[in-house]
């Protein structure tokens, strides 16, 4: 998976969304067929891994690390100008 850190102003983001994340920009082909690969689309903005906020591709790094195999992650996101929760397993 391939991350870029992101900012923007009040007036670009959806509802009470943090305005700050890590946005996908891409996928590696190690991550196809992953459960994380599979339920996140390139352009979502990562805010939050299982209630951690995650504001730099670092804060992800950490909160990912954290983790580990069988875990039960939640990824709150931001795709197409709305909130979402992904839930799979590590």
């Amino acid at each position: 998976m391939f991350v870029l850190e992101a900012s923007y102003g009040p007036e670009s983001r959806p509802g009470s969304g943090p305005g700050i994340g890590v946005v996908v920009t891409g996928k590696s082909a190690a991550d196809e067929g992953s459960e994380a690969c599979n339920e996140l689309e390139i352009g979502d903005i990562i805010h939050a891994l299982n209630g951690i906020t995650v504001k730099t591709v670092n804060d992800l790094r950490v909160a990912a690390g954290k983790l580990k195999p069988g875990d039960v992650v939640v990824l709150r996101v931001e795709r197409k100008r709305r909130l979402l929760y992904l839930a799979f397993q590590n």
